[in-house]
């Protein structure tokens, strides 16, 4: 077999791969009622910018795939269209799933942006001033993610009202048979209700001041139950504290939820005993950037800091027994270092030592500067990674375009 119907070969398994992904992601039946359709919803629900993003990504591989086949951007565009139409279609009769046309059009953005890059990308890494530019590019990028995941994370409590809710009940969480006696934050009760001071309470939040419940233990959940929660006037959340399985979880609203992003949690495995009814008194205090302790009698543990590589929390929830987080920080930082890999193999050579330099270097003190953990030997093994897997793609590019190897200077 010649190398072009090898190449034919994978393209074409690629795309039957891209397909039956996007199918085992849109086509599960969901937790909920029935299905909903919302066609004017754009950047609707609480966390929209997410689901923006992921839905981009999804159809990504399948333009890619379209990419390699030798479509055309506006044709695999078209196509994804169609895909995510009757996806969309479908979703229709399935319990739990919602039809919007933000679905369909980022879904199209995405199909169209993966085949741009396979018709584009051996014109980005062909030596020239261009791949300068984008090396550079490269770094400033990784180095924004992580500042920018550091200011997203730090705590914007909203201004009042405030309602608290003892074992709240809303569609995104699980029923508790546990009771909550008494609620207090920075020493002052908190009565279920209208909250009386917003402002001070507000100040408390932002402060990362105690959060004290005195509670009866429910039945363990699968899912995440409310224990005692704070909206704002808009039923936004604003602070939780809740139950899954034997774990206590703490929230508090970040200024991700600004640009309707998500925000990572706070669980402490072990923290309720799973015996209905037994009393048990937590004490939650600090801050997310500062570190989040847990009080139960003389026993104190404290949640470490969000880590550098933190930035996949902004647009997944995703617990430990899924994914553990290592993983997904590992993979965070691999995809810092990769573009900046690719690029920096057309460039000079002192242009692409300086740039890994600066992003290794870089990513590493704008995350202490941020309040965010060093990075772990995970993440910077992700960022080797990012490199290596960047290096063998750009060699087989340059291969492939019979592209001579850059200068030194």
């Amino acid at each position: 077999m010649d190398s072009a119907a090898m190449a034919r070969g994978r393209g074409a398994a690629l795309l039957v791969l891209s397909v039956l992904f996007i199918a085992s992601v849109t086509l599960v039946p969901g937790r909920g009622g029935k299905p909903e359709v919302d066609l004017a919803c754009i950047l609707c629900g609480e966390y929209g910018g997410p689901d923006l993003v992921l839905n981009v990504i999804l159809f990504m591989p399948f333009g890619i795939a379209l990419g390699r086949r030798g479509v055309r951007p506006l044709v695999a565009l078209g196509l994804a269209l169609a895909v995510s139409g009757t996806v969309e279609a479908v979703q229709y009769v399935l319990p739990g799933r919602s039809s919007t046309l933000r679905d369909v059009l980022t879904n199209a953005l995405g199909g169209g942006l993966g085949a741009v890059i396979v018709h584009q990308l051996p014109r980005w890494v062909a030596p020239g001033p261009r791949t300068i530019r984008l090396l550079w590019g490269a770094v400033i990028a990784s180095l924004t993610a992580v500042a920018a995941t550091g200011w997203l994370l730090r705590p914007a409590p909203p201004a009042g009202p405030y309602y608290a809710q003892w074992v709240p009940h809303p569609e995104h969480l699980a029923p508790w048979t546990g009771a909550v006696r008494a609620a207090a934050i920075d020493g002052d009760a908190v009565p279920a209700g209208l909250v009386r001071d917003a402002e001070a309470l507000r100040a408390a939040i932002a402060a990362g001041r105690p959060v004290r419940v005195m509670l009866l233990e429910g039945a363990a959940t699968r899912h995440l139950a409310g224990i005692f929660q704070l909206t704002d006037a808009r039923t936004h959340e604003v602070l939780l504290v809740g139950a899954i399985g034997d774990e206590l979880e703490f929230r508090s609203r970040r200024r991700a939820a600004m640009f309707r992003l998500k925000a990572p949690d706070v669980r402490f495995p072990g923290a309720l005993s799973g015996r209905q009814g037994a009393p048990l008194t937590v004490s939650l205090r600090g801050d997310l950037l500062d570190g989040v302790c847990l009080e139960q009698g003389a026993d104190v543990r404290c949640a470490p800091l969000p880590a550098a590589g933190s930035t996949w929390a902004l647009f997944l929830s995703m617990p430990d027994r899924v994914l553990p987080r290592r993983i997904l920080e590992f993979l965070t930082f691999l995809t810092l270092a990769f573009p900046v890999g690719l690029f920096a193999g057309s460039a000079p050579a002192r242009h692409a030592w300086a740039a890994v330099t600066a992003a290794a270097f870089g990513v590493t003190g704008i995350a202490v500067a941020s309040s965010l953990a060093w990075p772990s030997w995970w993440e910077a093994l992700g960022f080797v990674a990012g490199l290596a897997v960047a290096r063998t793609l750009h060699r087989r590019l340059r291969r492939a375009a019979g592209c001579p190897a850059p200068s030194a200077g």
